[in-house]
């Protein structure tokens, strides 16, 4: 794509996310239903706080876009960051309303939190995710959306958490598409450990069991699974390599893969970068 045209899909997709933010919150239902009900394919829905599970983390929020059909309705499940011990779900609801304005179901999941004094660690978080999608799944004709070539995306952890759900759990291939924005990728690698605070948050994650860090590590599930990274090369969180080296690793299983590597960019994201990551998202999803 010349940069012409990329910069200007840049800025329909900062469009999309504006009206995103204007619409936020405004379509929503807590309806009651019964196992035979379909939604109105032709109505836009938000349903917030979604149970998938009976822990009081298990829940998410779902975005249906009107004109929704079984066979063309994709969707894109949102995991947060923040270490594996804090964020919600509602930081991604800008984006899932975004992609709902795309055309594409989106949901914005929690997830429970890393705490190694109860026990809790990443095979916790994995099985949230696959509740998740379980849920989805169950729930896709009452939302008529497909239930399967599900897209994962996450932000730091949220990306992890993407990464290693697609490659080491995704044994129905309800998953076919991951896209990471800075997700840690190798937990033993020695220069993501030596950033403050980040042994800490990995000794959670894996219980203090040093040996789960392999285990924990999407670097050591290389799949084919089609998978977008994106991350910035000014990331002071996450280093960049992380990203670079799961995709040496991945580059020739898919020609699909792609990695993006930002100069001038930290750990988070601007606005139209942003705009570009959903433009390249949306292009994945419904034209791959």
């Amino acid at each position: 794509m010349e940069k012409k045209d990329r910069l200007t899909g840049a800025k329909i997709s900062v469009f999309f996310l504006l009206v995103a933010l204007l619409t936020a919150g405004l379509l929503s239902c807590s309806e009651k239903v019964t196992d035979d009900f379909v939604y109105d394919t032709a109505k836009s829905f938000e349903f917030r706080d979604v149970q998938y599970g009976s822990e009081v983390r298990q829940k998410m929020n779902v975005f249906l876009p009107a004109s929704r059909s079984h066979d063309s309705t994709n969707v894109i499940v949102l995991i947060h960051g923040g270490g594996w011990v804090s964020g919600d779900k509602n930081d991604f609801d800008t984006f899932g309303n975004a992609f709902r304005i795309q055309g594409i179901a989106a949901v914005t999941m929690n997830y429970r939190y890393a705490d190694a004094a109860k026990g809790i660690d990443y095979s916790d978080l994995l099985d949230d995710v696959g509740s998740a999608l379980k849920c989805l799944a169950d729930s896709s004709r009452r939302y008529t959306v497909k239930a399967e070539n599900i897209c994962l995306l996450g932000h730091s952890a949220g990306g992890h958490l993407a990464l290693l759900y697609a490659y080491s759990r995704n044994s129905d291939r309800k998953v076919g598409k991951v896209v990471s924005l800075a997700g840690p990728t190798d937990l033993d690698d020695k220069l993501f450990l030596s950033i403050s605070g980040v042994t800490d948050l990995v000794n959670e994650l894996t219980g203090y069991n040093t040996s789960k860090r392999v285990d924990a590590s999407p670097v050591n599930h290389a799949s084919a699974v089609t998978t977008y990274l994106y991350h910035g090369k000014s990331d002071a969180i996450v280093p960049w390599q992380q990203s670079e080296k799961l995709f040496s690793l991945i580059s020739n299983r898919n020609p699909k893969n792609k990695i993006s590597l930002i100069e001038n960019c930290g750990h988070g994201f601007n606005f139209y970068e942003f705009g570009r990551i959903l433009e390249e998202t949306v292009a994945l999803i419904t034209k791959n």
